[in-house]
């Protein structure tokens, strides 16, 4: 018997998609209406600044609107639609708290693991159809068996396992 996550399936469809999206050059921006804006603090604009063709590249169109407030005109199209705002200015927040070289690769990283906020959640229900498209795509995958965050996507019982728990088995 194999147990799936619809969510943890999902996260890692998402992610999977987003990341050969962005490889190949082919993220998908959703346009805003009007669009957000947001308050940065410098530190949080420098950056933005400095990694203005990586935001572009991710499916950002983020543009100074005047003073500390920047435009953003289009998000990636994972993103869920609600709290677009938020989940961009928390991952702008955290990635102004670091230091180094490796920002590029954590801006890419945090804006694919929004795939989380876009995935089926737990208890959510989704029909046959729509369970077994994400199956077929998920087994497609390199690597399907775990989430971006490390947890499984597929757990397998076997008939011993099963019959060990339930104290069939000696």
């Amino acid at each position: 018997m194999y147990l799936i996550d619809q969510h943890a399936a999902h996260e890692k469809v998402n992610y999977e998609r987003f990341m050969e999206a962005f490889k190949k050059q082919e993220v998908v921006s959703q346009r805003l209406m009007p669009p957000l804006i947001i308050t940065l603090t410098a530190r949080e604009e420098a950056l933005v600044e400095r990694e203005q063709e990586l935001f572009t590249s991710l499916g950002y169109e983020i543009e100074h609107f005047g003073g500390h407030e920047y435009a953003v005109r289009a998000v990636p199209d994972i993103l869920p639609s609600v709290m677009k705002d938020a989940l961009l200015k928390d991952m702008i927040g955290s990635l102004s708290e670091e230091t180094g070289n490796d920002i590029p690769e954590m801006i890419i990283e945090k804006t694919a693991s929004m795939s989380c906020k876009a995935s089926v959640k737990g208890g959510q229900h989704i029909s046959a159809e729509e369970a077994e498209r994400l199956l077929d795509e998920m087994f497609r995958l390199k690597d399907p068996y775990n989430c971006p965050h490390g947890r499984p996507t597929v757990i397998r019982l076997t008939r011993q396992e099963l019959e060990r728990r339930f104290k069939r088995q000696v």
